[in-house]
């Protein structure tokens, strides 16, 4: 997809006020018009997102405010964590064991100076990294909706602020805190609640229990499947579900079943269960 977006147009000079709109930017680029890394960015996240794939825009500043860069971070299901790409550079970077790096730990191993693999056309890696002073993550996905022609938005962008930020007036909201910004994306927690006994006829006991789902920042729309065991996929329809429970091993299963053709596995639950 970085690939793609990357090669519908050359580079050209940065625009503002600029479209937000993905398609409105894929038009300008048949019509010959050359744009920017931040056109590439929101031509990036919005396809990754229609894709069913978590993707978010952010931003690198200098100490006086200004912009020097637009970057992107997509959710890997593979690596269960956010992913760092710089589409205008066609560019991810790795650890040394070769897992892709989001753009904190980018940053923290740039200001550690610890070892970066850099896959991509990064030419000048020294003033490439000098870009990266502030971060700043833009929660906002209301692309078509440009009441304001820039993007970073103090109400909807923050600041990640550690020992090696700058304070920025124009982004009130900051964070020390990593959780804040790489919180997991297409996850979910299968939770017990409540163990049910059943008497049926000629005084024969089944054991029931009522398991919960949690669910964090799925891209809608999807669906919730469960299993239980080697059993057939069933949809739930809410955040609850029952299953009849087996002396020994119960093993239970959840999936998303994303509306883009995507089925993530993304709970599952082993329970040791002895009758009282």
């Amino acid at each position: 997809l970085m690939e793609w977006v990357r090669s519908c147009w050359e580079p050209g000079e940065p625009q503002i006020p600029y479209s937000w709109d993905a398609l409105d930017i894929l038009n300008k680029a048949r019509n010959g018009e050359r744009m920017y890394c931040v056109q590439y960015v929101l031509l990036f996240v919005q396809s990754a997102n229609a894709l069913g794939i978590p993707a978010r825009y952010l931003g690198l500043f200098n100490c006086q405010g200004e912009g020097v860069h637009a970057v992107s971070e997509a959710w890997s299901n593979d690596f269960k964590k956010w992913v760092f790409i710089d589409v205008l550079n066609r560019s991810y970077f790795q650890d040394q064991k070769g897992v892709p790096l989001s753009a904190i730990e980018l940053r923290d191993r740039i200001f550690n100076k610890q070892k970066i693999k850099i896959i991509g056309e990064i030419k000048d890696k020294e003033s490439y990294y000098r870009m990266f002073r502030n971060l700043v993550y833009c929660f906002r996905n209301d692309y078509l909706e440009q009441e304001n022609s820039w993007i970073f938005h103090p109400q909807f962008s923050v600041l990640y602020f550690d020992k090696n930020a700058c304070p920025l007036k124009r982004f009130p909201l900051i964070t020390d805190d990593k959780n804040d910004l790489e919180f997991p994306v297409n996850h979910i927690n299968i939770i017990p609640y409540q163990l049910i006994k059943r008497k049926y006829l000629l005084g024969k006991e089944q054991f029931y229990l009522i398991l919960k789902i949690e669910r964090s920042f799925i891209i809608p729309p999807y669906d919730i499947e469960v299993k239980i065991d080697k059993s057939r996929w069933r949809k739930v329809s809410d955040d609850s579900f029952e299953i009849k429970l087996k002396k020994g091993i119960n093993r239970i299963f959840a999936r998303i079943d994303n509306k883009s053709g995507q089925k993530l596995l993304a709970g599952r639950l082993s329970m040791d269960f002895s009758p009282p």
